[in-house]
């Protein structure tokens, strides 16, 4: 059998691998980049949690429908036979409503959607079109430790080095030495999960001005992971973006979904807000990667983020007003959840440990 090139298999049917190993007869060999890192950790809790019946405390999704609004939006597009490939990074009516929605939800932040938005399968996509505009093999990104598991497999894929930088309880703060000694000159990314997942912790004002001055000291750009953006508890004005930061503005990207706001994880609509000449990277990665996010689900998008903060976000608010938020529903919600809490808390107990149990809310206050 004679291949592309007039390249012959080796005598016996065996190959010379990568290395200069020898690959065995019927062995097939894959790259040494998936032997770094395990499966994904967070789906295997999922699995097993579905084998015995447990609590999955491993994966982050909402056990509630979604906002009504957003499963006509998608069932009028899928009978309007909106089916076949979208623009590649995002229709235009959806990466207008995200620049919308940025704008109302950041007053003084613009985002044009057209240079500055790429619409991505979910937000773990955007992550890894990202990671391949970003970096070379060789670059160092900085990490805050711990960090979304996504994160280091990335880095590896990229071959880029991981320069972790531990919070430490119990704010999770950083420490300012540790974190300038992370910078160097072949530092080209930091990657900031705010709030972190998995410790909630929220950046101070403080914190991210600090990254911002070592991000323009050291020519690096602000990868900032914003899926729980809408999901603590510090009230309005308690998140900041870091895209808003001064020094920040013109090398931060930020990554964003429908997933955990809007209660629809398994639709896979995500995307990124970038300076222009970032954007056009990711852009390319993108189209490669996935071609475009499903079309109909981008329609749904749309009506998702025209809804206001008082009926959506999928997770009930104590403070919010609407018939989708609530005071019955969030009395029923947050009962449902003291009462997970205690069995959780039982067994925790019963290990031997003594949990920290923050009281829910009530309506109001």
């Amino acid at each position: 059998m004679k291949m592309a090139g007039g390249r012959r298999p080796a005598a016996g049917g065996r190959r010379q691998a990568a290395g200069g190993r020898v690959g065995r007869k019927g062995y097939v060999r894959t790259s040494s980049k998936v032997g770094v890192f395990t499966e994904s950790v967070i789906r295997e809790t999922f699995r097993l949690a579905a084998e015995h019946g447990a609590i999955n405390l491993g994966q982050g999704f909402p056990d509630f429908p979604c906002p009504p609004e957003l499963k006509a939006a998608a069932c009028a597009a899928i009978d309007a036979d909106d089916n076949q490939y979208p623009m590649t990074y995002g229709t235009p009516a959806l990466r207008a409503a995200i620049a919308a929605k940025t704008a109302r939800a950041y007053p003084g932040w613009t985002v044009d959607p057209e240079t500055e938005i790429c619409v991505t399968c979910g937000a773990t996509e955007a992550l890894v079109a990202v990671t391949f505009a970003l970096l070379d093999p060789g670059d160092e990104i900085v990490l805050f430790e711990p960090w979304y598991e996504n994160y280091g497999p990335d880095a590896v894929l990229a071959g880029a080095v991981p320069r972790p930088v531990p919070l430490r309880e119990p704010d999770w703060a950083f420490d300012e030495a540790e974190l300038r000694a992370a910078f160097g000159p072949r530092t080209r990314a930091v990657f900031l999960c705010h709030p972190n997942n998995p410790t909630g912790k929220v950046f101070t004002a403080r914190e991210l001005a600090l990254i911002g001055e070592l991000c323009a000291l050291w020519d690096v750009v602000l990868v900032v992971d914003s899926i729980y953006e809408h999901i603590h508890q510090l009230g309005p004005g308690g998140y900041l973006a870091p895209a808003r930061v001064p020094g920040l503005e013109d090398r931060t990207i930020t990554i964003n979904s429908l997933s955990k706001t809007y209660a629809v994880t398994g639709w896979r609509v995500g995307w990124t807000v970038a300076p222009p000449e970032l954007t056009a990277a990711i852009r390319k990665v993108h189209d490669f990667l996935t071609i475009a996010a499903p079309a109909p689900l981008q329609a749904a998008g749309v009506a998702a983020l025209a809804l206001p903060p008082s009926t959506t976000r999928g997770w009930p608010s104590p403070t919010a007003s609407g018939a989708t938020c609530s005071a019955v529903r969030w009395r029923t919600w947050a009962s449902r959840c003291a009462g997970r809490t205690a069995l959780i808390t039982s067994c925790v107990t019963s290990g031997g440990w003594t949990p920290a149990v923050t009281a829910w809310p009530s309506p109001g206050g």
